[in-house]
């Protein structure tokens, strides 16, 4: 395989390597002394160590993204007293091998399908503020040592409850649910949700099917009855996304788990809607956020690309929403009272 050779850049503050369709190597000596930035994306192969170069060479750098790469070293250690900001997504690394980060000054940590979920991680921080960890947590395999109070969490529900005790509270949540095909599954994911911290701030990424994404929404309001702001994103839901479960007439949420009467939202002031299409399933969201005790300062309805709210449906959802809200906002139109 062809490579390209990294050389050591002494002068150089910033390096940003994409799209290399053949092998990187990286210097195993000499000093990268002024480099803050590096980032290495879409390589077919990095040779050398990565940690080592970090470690060892790169005395000041702050920020490492590795996007989309295989390492040809079985691990990744890395042992910084400057680095603040880690990406690392979509990184192949040997089933046998592990991710080991030292680097106190860390205060943003991104961790996306890196490996197997054989691979071994240890995370050692004490700054650390932001954490997306879209990876199963193992608490056998997988150690983060951080502080229990952080201010962004963005991570996959249903497979974290391990990674949510680790914190007490959060200033900002972020849940992507997944689609279940089973109520035992179901059932496990509840109980998940529980372990979730306290936030003040709840964003919600699922596919808008009203049988799951409802009840889910109210278990997780019942759970936060604090909340200030509420952030939600609707992903379309396609025949294939309809699995066993909903076809056959889903009985994986209890139907106690429908009713609103006991939602009480009087700290919340906004909620925002991403990718609204304004099909039923957006319409029946609305309803029953709005069956619930809650007076709203603002609600921010954002269409998905290429859809267009008519007037009537403009008007109509102002109507839905007016006994509860100050302002409506659109794209394009506003309306207040």
């Amino acid at each position: 395989m062809q490579q390209l050779e990294l050389p050591a850049c002494e002068r150089a503050t910033r390096i940003d390597l994409a799209g290399i369709n053949f092998a990187l190597r990286l210097p195993p000596a000499g000093a990268f002394a002024a480099l803050r930035v590096l980032r290495i994306s879409v390589t077919d192969l990095v040779r050398g160590d990565v940690g080592h170069l970090v470690s060892t060479q790169c005395p000041r750098l702050r920020d490492l993204e590795l996007c989309d790469v295989t390492l040809e070293a079985a691990n990744l250690s890395i042992s910084s007293a400057s680095l603040e900001r880690l990406v690392l997504r979509r990184v192949s690394i040997k089933n046998v091998g592990r991710i080991d980060v030292a680097a106190p000054r860390m205060y943003y940590l991104a961790l996306d399908n890196c490996g197997s979920r054989s691979v071994a991680v240890t995370i050692a921080t004490a700054m650390l503020a932001e954490l997306i960890w879209n990876h199963a947590y193992d608490p056998r395999l997988h150690k983060l040592e951080a502080d229990r109070q952080i201010y962004r969490l963005v991570a996959t529900c249903g497979s974290n409850a391990a990674l949510f005790r680790l914190f007490d509270a959060v200033d900002e949540l972020c849940l992507r649910l997944s689609m279940l095909s089973k109520p035992e599954e179901c059932k496990k994911f509840l109980r998940d949700m529980d372990k979730v911290p306290k936030t003040k701030v709840l964003e919600v990424k699922g596919l808008s099917t009203r049988q799951h994404f409802e009840p889910i929404m109210l278990h997780l309001l019942r759970k936060h009855s604090r909340l200030t702001k509420i952030k939600i994103e609707l992903f379309p839901a396609n025949s294939n996304d309809i699995n066993y479960c909903l076809r056959q007439g889903c009985t994986c949420i209890p139907p106690v788990s429908w009713t609103t009467d006991d939602v009480v939202l009087d700290s919340l002031e906004e909620v925002e809607i991403s990718s609204f299409t304004g099909a039923l399933e957006s319409v029946e969201l609305l309803k029953l956020l709005f069956r619930c005790d809650i007076k709203i300062r603002r609600l921010a309805i954002h269409t998905a690309s290429g859809i267009s709210l008519s007037q009537e449906m403009q008007k109509r959802i102002w109507g839905l929403a007016r006994p509860h809200c100050i302002s409506l906002e659109f794209e394009t139109t506003q309306f207040s009272r």
